[in-house]
Formats: C-alpha cells, sequence, structure tokens
C-alpha cells in the first residue's frame, strides 16, 4: 500500500513539472524556430509600403493567419493564485507568445503558397476566448495575423 502512494506522489510530481515547467515552453521554442526557418526567404514588415522594393508580376493580396491555444486547469490556477498575490504569469505570457507565433507562421506559409515572398502592413489581434466557454472554466487566447503580401523583386544594380 505504501508503495502504491509513493507512486502515485511520484506521478503527480512528474506531471506537475511537466504541465508547469516542460510544456509550456516547449510550444513556443518550436513555433519560434519554424517561423525563423518558414521567413527565411520572405520580407515580414509593419509598414505600410515596402521600401525600396520593385512591384512583381502580381497584384497584392490579403493573408492571415490564426491560432488558438488553450492553457490546461493547472494554469488556470496558477493565474488565479497570481492574481490573488499580483506578478507576470509567465505560462499565460508562453501562451500568447506560442499563439503569436503560430499565427504569423500561418500568415507567412499562405503568402508563400500563393506565390509570394513578402508580407507589409502585418498587425497581430488577440482575443480571449474563454469568456464564450463560461467564466473561469478555461484559458483560451485567440491570434489572428494579417497583411497584405506582395510579389517583390531585388532592384537591379
Amino acid at each position: 500500500m505504501e508503495a502504491l502512494v509513493g507512486l502515485l506522489v511520484v506521478l503527480l510530481v512528474v506531471g506537475l513539472l511537466v504541465v508547469f515547467v516542460i510544456q509550456p515552453g516547449m510550444g513556443a521554442r518550436r513555433a519560434r524556430e519554424r517561423l525563423a526557418q518558414e521567413t527565411a526567404n520572405v520580407v515580414i514588415t509593419n509598414c505600410k509600403e515596402l521600401v525600396g522594393a520593385v512591384p512583381g508580376s502580381k497584384p497584392p493580396v490579403l493573408v492571415t493567419g490564426q491560432a488558438v491555444i488553450a492553457g490546461n486547469p493547472l494554469v488556470r490556477q496558477l493565474g488565479t493564485l497570481r492574481r490573488i498575490f499580483g506578478g507576470e504569469v509567465g505560462l499565460f505570457t508562453s501562451l500568447s507568445v506560442w499563439a503569436s507565433h503560430l499565427a504569423v507562421l500561418r500568415m507567412v506559409q499562405e503568402a508563400k503558397r500563393l506565390g509570394y515572398n513578402a508580407v507589409g502592413n502585418v498587425r497581430i489581434e488577440t482575443s480571449d476566448l474563454g469568456e464564450a466557454f463560461g467564466k473561469g472554466k478555461t484559458v483560451l487566447v485567440e491570434v489572428v495575423a494579417y497583411g497584405t503580401a506582395y510579389d517583390v523583386q531585388e532592384q537591379p544594380g
């Protein structure tokens, strides 16, 4: 019986470690790495015009990317504790960063799929979808990235 209780305690500790330490950062890191790989040959800017670029043959089009990331119930409990004592909730920050990287990545992938090599006037919008599922039930972060895709060629010379 003592062995069973000990095993349950070990499993609980390992589970908490995965939920609070390992899992939140892994998704954001993977998204950041994929974003760096996918955008290696794509110009991304929040400027309304791409200065110095020679327009290509295609007309500019709107491209979007969306990501919805859900936190687990333990993250919600940690957020409740932080609300009481104050301070930044690093796990929520990680969820937001992860979602924004995924949204931008999906926007760039759409631009590349359509044959464009630059995205200008990039904007990022966020919203809390947790309220849609009942107050305090879950943590959902939605991020939408959008911009204007351009086909640009380098200036000669």
